[in-house]
Parts: structure tokens; sequence; C-alpha cells
């Protein structure tokens, strides 16, 4: 433990990283076509993660990604994908930061960073609002990632690290994507989760087939969507990680007013 705590560090206050915008980089989504992936990796251990990160998610507009690490690998394939990120950085380990990451074809126009310390680990997961243009509206897509805190007593802490991530979305009149592992794996957890969700009036996605990786009967990968309708979404089983990625093709609804609540 204590050679381990040697190699981490833990930075003071949420730290974003920014990789660079490419060539390929577009002003505005889409909103006809959407394709969106949420997929934790595993802290990219697997020898097969860039591999498959190029394969099966160089062609999709916007990537969510938890237990990222901010290798030369990862970004050289995400850049390759002319996908500019967006990292927070939770801890680092030799020097490499690791976190949440998000990826899009579309530089983002804001970005929130948000740490939430483990109550039983001196260890925080991040979340990570960012915001972009869609092509032909004036209202933004907001988009929230968050790896869920996962040992706790209760859930105040977790209700409280959803709480933060839906107050920045709680004034927000667009669409929204928010997805993630949320680690809801207790029916205490799971019905935590789906009350906030019930709150910002997202609907949860359900993915046909359905490999996401279960604890205790209950699924730890989500994703909830505001003002947009599925095409297609599945999860189907890879190898490269120990979480299933999932897989959306998506549509932008037509601009709509929504009035906020108080949380």
């Amino acid at each position: 433990m204590l050679l381990l705590s040697s190699c981490i560090h833990v930075p003071e206050t949420p730290e974003l990283l920014t990789g660079p915008a490419t060539n390929q980089t577009i002003e505005a989504l889409n909103p006809k076509s959407l394709r969106v992936a949420s997929w934790n990796l595993h802290k990219a251990k697997h020898t097969r993660l860039p591999s498959d990160l190029a394969d099966r998610l160089s062609s999709f507009d916007l990537l969510l990604l938890q237990e990222a690490v901010a290798s030369r690998k990862v970004h050289d394939t995400l850049n390759e994908a002319s996908h500019q990120w967006q990292m927070v950085s939770a801890f680092s380990v030799a020097g490499l930061q690791r976190g949440v990451m998000t990826a899009a074809k579309v530089a983002p126009v804001s970005q929130k960073p948000l740490v939430t310390f483990e109550p039983l680990f001196p260890l925080p997961k991040s979340a990570l609002v960012t915001r972009y243009r869609i092509k032909g509206q004036q209202q933004l897509l907001a988009v929230a990632n968050l790896h869920g805190i996962n040992f706790t007593i209760g859930t105040t802490r977790f209700q409280s690290q959803l709480d933060a991530v839906a107050k920045e979305l709680n004034q927000h009149n667009g669409p929204i994507i928010f997805g993630g592992d949320f680690n809801a794996w207790s029916p205490k957890r799971h019905g935590v989760l789906y009350d906030i969700m019930d709150q910002l009036g997202l609907q949860a996605l359900e993915p046909d087939p359905d490999n996401r990786r279960m604890a205790f009967g209950k699924p730890l990968d989500h994703v909830f969507v505001r003002g947009l309708k599925v095409l297609e979404i599945l999860s189907p089983k890879v190898e490269s990680s120990d979480h299933n990625p999932i897989l959306m093709h998506l549509r932008i609804d037509p601009p709509t007013v929504r009035a906020t609540k108080t949380l």
C-alpha cells in the first residue's frame, strides 16, 4: 500500500485535460443521425483496447468513456479518428491521469468537471458535463459522463454525486444525454438513480441485445436521454474490457422549451 500510494497523485481541485482539435473537427452535430457510445475501459489495461476503440468506435460522433487513461495509445487512437477529447483527471498513477473522458467529432462549447471522493478509500471518481452545438438549432446538446462512487454505507454520498451533476443539467432546456458506469448495484442505489433521472425528465435506454455488466442482478452501465429518439441501441460483447459498451444511434428531436425544477 505504501508503494502504491507513493505512485498515486490526487489533484486538489478537479483537473480538466483537453486534447488537440483536429483538421476534421466539425462545428455542430447532425441532429438527424448521432452515433454515441458509452464504455468503461477498465483502465485501458487490455492490449487490444486501442484496436477495439479504432475498429468499433472511430465512426461514432460522441464517446463517453469511464476508467480512461491518458496514455499515448489512447490519445493517438482518438486523434486519428478526429475525436477531440476532454478528460477529468480523478487521479494519476505513475504519471498517467485516469478518469472520465468525453470525446466528440465536434468541439465543445463548455465543460464542467466534477469530482467526488470514495468514502472508504482516498481516491475520487469523476464526472464531466459538456455542451455541443447542434446543426440548424440554437439549443445545445448537454452530455453528462459519470463514473459512480462504489464503496459506500448507505446512499447519501452516492446521491450527492448524482445531485451535483443533476444541478448542472437542471437549467438546461435542450436535449440531454446522461451516461456512464453508475455502479447502481443495489435496489436502493437503483431507486436513487431513477428518481433523479425522473426529476430531470430523462428516459432510460435499454440495449438489445443487452450484454451490460451486472452486479447483484443490476446493470452497472446506463444511458438516459431527453429530447432524443432511439434508432438503434445494443450492448455487444467485447474482450478488451470487463464492461461491454453501449452503442447507440440516436436522432435529436426538434427544439422544445422545458420548465426547470428545483432539485
